[in-house]
């Protein structure tokens, strides 16, 4: 089972804690892990790593977003979202890739974008 970020091959420069509780907006160009609570708008041009005991409340925006902990918010991730079996999310996501493990739970509306190869498969067929 999947237990850090580590696991998942995820290092980061910026990382909260689980003893740390965030008020307001966070944002990196690289991979954010976030082990504690955080309020607020979370942003990356990486990825987005919530652990197992955060819980976020807020929207999340990033390139990749893996969600082990809890999640009430919007969540738009502009490559791949997994949902590990710990993990739980309140809210409307957004994906190209989605990725939802036995055991995660999820509540809200999904949209999954086109990739690239879906958009040349549509042109192709025309």
């Amino acid at each position: 089972m999947l237990r850090s970020a580590k696991d998942k091959g995820v290092n980061s420069r910026t990382i909260i804690g689980a003893d740390v509780k965030m008020i307001g907006s966070l944002k990196d160009s690289g991979s954010i892990i976030i082990n504690g609570h955080a309020q607020g708008e979370i942003f990356s041009d990486d990825c987005v790593f919530v652990g197992e005991q955060a819980h976020i409340e807020g929207p999340i925006f990033a390139k990749d977003v893996i969600i082990c902990g809890k999640v009430d918010g919007e969540i738009k991730a502009s490559e791949r979202l997994e949902i590990a079996p710990t993990g739980k999310i309140n809210g409307r996501i957004e994906a190209k890739i989605l990725s939802v493990s036995p055991g995660a739970f999820f509540i809200g509306q999904c949209k999954m974008t086109e990739s690239d190869a879906l958009e040349e498969l549509a042109s192709e067929a025309k």
